[in-house]
């Protein structure tokens, strides 16, 4: 489905009291939050390699990036899984091959830094692309009927309506049954690391 006919599918949900009563930017948002949503329950995890010099230890997040699930560093021609950092913020600015990594504000440290140049690989979900234009569709395959029903719920609960428990089952039910049948196409395999 193109974002217009979602939109005509959630204003028929709507049966609005008042004509235009939510404008389409507002419909817009909903979808648009409601994609993000998605994405994240489908885990749909995607990876970019980024070149570090020595000396170097951060490594912008960009806009594309929604949950970093791990980080990779190059050794000897494979990428060897970094840990999450344990503590707030890395302890020492020591150099060396680095094991763990910090999310701080928008970037990802690695610690300890670098002391030679490599490469890190970042795996995470990709954010999806908003729909702007009427012919647009989600990037998220099958997703149109989630869609519908949390463009729904949330006019509903902007509203303050009783609708809104009845339109918030129905996108916990649609996504559920959503996240089982197709984001298989998505999912990483689990792996258990070494030791924490």
């Amino acid at each position: 489905m193109t974002l217009a006919e979602i939109i005509t599918a959630v204003r028929s949900i709507l049966r609005e009291p008042i004509a235009a009563r939510w404008s389409d930017d507002d419909i817009k948002r909903y979808l648009n939050s409601g994609l993000i949503e998605l994405a994240n329950a489908a885990e749909k995890t995607t990876t970019k390699e980024v070149l570090i010099t020595a000396g170097t230890s951060g490594i912008e997040i960009t806009d594309d990036m929604l949950t970093i699930h791990a980080v990779y560093w190059e050794l000897d021609d494979e990428f060897k899984e970094l840990y999450p950092g344990i503590e707030t913020l890395p302890k020492s600015k020591a150099q060396g091959l680095p094991k763990e990594y910090y999310i701080i504000d928008d970037a990802i440290k690695l610690s300890p830094v670098p002391d030679i140049d490599g490469a890190a690989k970042i795996a995470y979900v990709k954010k999806p692309a908003s729909m702007v234009t009427d012919t647009d569709k989600p990037e998220l395959k099958n997703a149109d009927n989630v869609l519908i029903a949390y463009g729904a719920w949330q006019a509903f609960l902007e509203d303050g309506s009783p609708y809104t428990q009845i339109w918030e089952a129905e996108y916990a039910k649609r996504v559920m049954n959503w996240v089982s049948v197709y984001s298989d196409d998505y999912q990483r395999a689990f792996r258990t690391k070494g030791a924490w």
